[in-house]
C-alpha cells in the first residue's frame, strides 16, 4: 500500500536555490516536504527536470479573490430557471459585433417572461479605449468572468504569457482578449503577449478543428491596434503538437492516449506578479453555456517555475516551425509575420511576498523533450496527495475514464498501486473519506465534458481495487466489513449546484473542474485531469489552512450541499449501513 513517508516533528530546514527561483525554508512540519521528496525520487532523482517542470517554492501568496469561478458562486443556491445565459451572435441586428450580446440601454430591454431578472450591463471588457465608455449588453450569469480576467490582464507592463488548450480562443472569451490587447496599446507601454495553444492541425491555412487559422486569429486580436500611432504591444500566436503519433514515446504502448500530445495546461502569467490556473479553456461554446470550472488567482516566487514551463513550451513550437503538422508561429508588430519566434527571455528572481509553501508540478507527455523521453511527475505527485490523506479527500473531476475504457495509469511502472484510483482505494482502507463530484453522464459521445463512466462503475473499480488491496494485507478483514467501510466512507455524487437536477432544455449541469482537496490545508488546482491522457500539464500543489477554508466555503461546500443528493451507493450497501 503506498504511503508518503512519515517524519516526526522535527526541525526541518529545506532550502532550494533551483534557476534562480529562491530559496525556501519551510515549517518543520510541512506536509509538502515528504510528498516533494518521495515525488522526487521516484521519477527525477538526479533533478534535471526541476525548476521548469516541477519545484518546491515557498514566500507565496494567495489573494483573497483567488477564486474565478466559471459561474459565480451565489448562482449555487439559483434555480435553473432564474440564471440566465447569453449566446454568441455578431450577425443579428442590435448585437455587438465584438462580443455578440445584445446592446441596450435598461434592464427592461433584456427582459422577457422566461427571464424577468435580466440585466443590462456595462462591463469593464466593453471599453477598450476607443468604444463607447459607457457601453451596456445584456449580460448572463457567465459573463463575470470576462471582467475579472481582463482587468487582471490589463494590468500588464511589460510581458503576458497565456498557454491554452486548443482553440486558441473564441467568443466572448476572443473579444475580451482583443479588448485587453486593445487597452494595453493605449497606455503606451511596450508590452509583449506571447500565446499558445495545444493541437496544431494539418496545414497553415486551417491549423485548428475550428476552422480558423492562426494568421485570421491574429489579425482579429490586433485590429484595433492599427488605430492607436504610438502603441508598442506585440503579440506572438503559436498552435502546436507535440506528437502525432508517430514519434517514438519511451513506455508508450500502441494506445492513441499514449502517443498522442500536446498542450493541455491552463496559464495566464501577467509580467512576474500574477498567475492564473486551472481548468478553463477559454471558449465561449463551453463556458457562456453550461459547463461550470473554476480558475484559480496564485502570487509569488512560484510564477518563475510557470514561466520556465511556458518557455520550454515555446521552445518546442519553434524548433518545429518548418513542420505543419506540428507547429505554427506568427508574430504581431505592425505587421503579421508567420514562422516568427519570440526572442528568449531573461527572467528575474522573484522575491518572496508570503508565507505559503506551494509545489509546481507538471508533465512532458510525448515529444516535448527530446529522444522520446517523458517527465511525468505530476503523475505521482497527485497520487501522493491524495494518499497524504490524514481524514478526508475532496474531489472535483470530470470523469475517471474517457476513451476505451482507460482508467488512471500507474505513475510509475516499478510502484505497485502508483496511480489515482488505489491511492483511493488505499485511503478508504485506512479509515479516511473520500468525497467525489463527477460530471454528468453524457447523452451522447459528442457532447462537451460530460462523464463516461457510470457512478455504479466508478464504486466497482475503487471497491474492487479495495478488495485486491484487502486480499494482499498483513491483515485482511473479513468481506462484510470491507463493504461496509466503503458504504459508509466512498461517497460518489453527480454535479448539481441547486434545486434543478436539469436546465430548461433538458441538458444536465456538467463540470470541468480539475481541483484534489486534502484535509484542511492540502490542495491542487491546474490543469490535470485524474484519467489517463498523455498530455503537457501544469499545475500547483497548495498548502495553506487559511485559502483552503476559503475555497471549501465559497465553493465546495456549496456544490456538496445539492451534488449530494445524487449519491450513489450499490443496493448491496443498504443492508450494512445507514446514510
Amino acid at each position: 500500500m503506498l504511503a508518503i513517508e512519515s517524519i516526526k516533528k522535527i526541525s526541518i530546514i529545506l532550502t532550494l536555490t533551483v534557476s534562480g527561483i529562491c530559496s525556501c525554508s519551510l515549517a518543520e512540519d510541512s506536509r509538502l516536504l515528504p510528498l516533494y521528496n518521495q515525488m522526487k525520487e521516484a521519477t527525477d532523482p538526479e533533478g534535471q527536470y526541476e525548476g521548469w517542470l516541477y519545484g518546491l517554492s515557498q514566500g507565496n501568496t494567495i489573494p483573497e479573490n483567488a477564486l474565478i469561478p466559471s459561474f459565480p458562486v451565489n448562482t449555487f443556491e439559483m434555480s435553473t430557471r432564474d440564471i440566465v445565459i447569453r449566446d454568441f451572435n455578431t450577425e443579428e441586428a442590435g448585437r455587438d459585433p465584438l462580443f455578440g450580446l445584445k446592446l441596450c440601454t435598461n434592464d427592461s430591454e433584456c427582459q422577457s417572461p422566461d427571464n424577468p431578472h435580466a440585466q443590462c450591463q456595462h462591463l469593464n471588457t466593453f471599453y477598450n479605449g476607443l468604444t463607447g465608455r459607457d457601453t451596456r449588453m445584456c449580460t448572463g450569469a457567465t459573463d463575470q468572468i470576462l471582467d475579472d480576467l481582463f482587468e487582471r490582464i490589463i494590468q500588464a507592463e511589460h510581458r503576458v504569457d497565456i498557454a491554452l488548450y486548443h482553440p486558441y480562443t473564441t467568443g466572448r472569451f476572443l473579444a475580451m482578449l482583443r479588448s485587453a490587447i486593445t487597452r494595453l496599446g493605449m497606455t503606451g507601454k511596450s508590452v509583449e503577449l506571447r500565446i499558445l495553444a495545444g493541437f496544431a492541425g494539418l496545414s497553415l491555412s486551417h491549423p485548428g478543428l475550428d476552422g480558423v487559422s492562426g494568421e485570421e486569429t491574429l489579425r482579429f486580436l490586433t485590429e484595433d491596434l492599427s488605430k492607436i500611432p504610438d502603441q508598442q504591444v506585440t503579440v506572438y500566436l503559436a498552435a502546436t503538437h507535440t506528437s502525432w503519433g508517430l514519434r517514438h514515446c519511451d513506455g508508450a504502448t500502441l494506445n492513441p492516449l499514449q502517443r498522442l500530445s500536446w498542450n493541455h495546461s491552463k496559464l495566464i502569467i501577467i509580467d512576474d506578479k500574477q498567475l492564473i490556473t486551472g481548468g478553463m479553456n477559454l471558449t465561449d461554446q463551453a463556458y457562456t453555456r453550461y459547463v461550470y470550472d473554476l480558475m484559480y488567482e496564485i502570487r509569488g516566487p512560484v510564477i518563475q517555475l510557470a514561466q520556465a514551463f511556458t518557455d520550454k513550451l515555446w521552445e518546442s513550437a519553434c524548433k518545429d516551425t518548418d513542420n505543419p503538422f506540428l507547429s505554427h508561429t506568427y508574430k504581431y508588430d505592425k505587421a503579421i509575420t508567420c514562422n516568427i519566434c519570440p526572442e528568449a527571455i531573461n527572467r528575474p528572481t522573484l522575491d518572496s511576498q508570503g508565507q505559503v509553501p506551494i509545489l509546481a508540478i507538471g508533465r512532458t507527455g510525448c515529444g516535448l523533450l527530446p529522444d522520446g523521453k517523458q517527465a511525468n511527475p505530476s503523475d505521482y505527485a497527485l497520487t501522493l496527495l491524495i494518499q497524504s490523506s490524514q481524514q478526508n479527500v475532496y474531489i472535483a473531476q470530470q470523469t475517471f475514464s474517457v476513451l476505451w475504457d482507460t482508467w488512471p495509469e500507474q505513475a510509475i511502472e516499478s510502484i505497485a498501486g502508483s496511480d489515482a484510483m488505489t491511492a483511493l482505494a488505499s485511503v478508504l482502507l485506512g479509515g479516511k473519506n473520500v468525497y467525489i463530484i463527477l460530471s454528468s453522464m453524457g447523452r451522447s459521445a459528442l457532447e462537451y465534458d460530460v462523464n463516461r463512466t457510470k457512478p455504479e462503475e466508478v464504486w466497482q473499480k475503487v471497491f474492487s481495487i479495495m478488495e485486491s488491496l484487502n486480499s494482499n494485507s498483513t491483515n485482511p478483514v473479513d468481506e462484510e466489513t470491507l463493504k461496509k467501510g466503503a458504504c459508509d466512507r466512498l461517497h460518489l455524487a453527480t454535479n448539481r449546484f441547486g434545486p434543478d437536477d436539469t436546465w430548461p432544455d433538458g441538458s444536465s449541469p456538467t463540470n470541468h473542474y480539475k481541483v484534489v482537496m486534502v484535509d484542511d490545508d492540502l490542495y491542487y488546482v491546474g490543469s490535470q485531469n485524474l484519467y489517463y491522457s498523455n498530455l503537457q500539464e501544469y499545475g500547483f500543489i497548495i498548502e495553506d489552512p487559511e485559502s483552503m477554508k476559503q475555497l471549501k466555503k465559497v465553493w465546495w461546500d456549496k456544490l456538496w450541499k445539492h451534488s449530494s443528493r445524487t449519491e450513489y451507493h450499490p443496493d448491496s450497501c443498504s443492508a450494512l449501513t445507514s446514510f
